[in-house]
């Protein structure tokens, strides 16, 4: 399953963890506890560890369509 996601990616200076400055979610993010999110120290960490939860939630969905 190939899906087409805006990254929206922010910067929350304010972070009590510097590792949690950036902040990258899809354009259909809506708030709930299984949406993935990525933080990260810098833009491309957060995008790179929401992209891993993208790839996570896709290959599950494949294995389950598949058996």
């Amino acid at each position: 399953m190939t899906t087409n996601y805006k990254i929206i990616v922010s910067y929350n200076p304010s972070s009590p963890h510097k590792s949690w400055d950036w902040c990258a979610v899809t354009d259909d993010y809506d708030g709930q506890e299984d949406d993935p999110i990525g933080y990260g120290a810098t833009a491309l960490e957060a995008i790179e560890i929401l992209m891993d939860q993208l790839e996570d939630r896709n290959t599950k969905y494949d294995e389950w369509k598949d058996a």
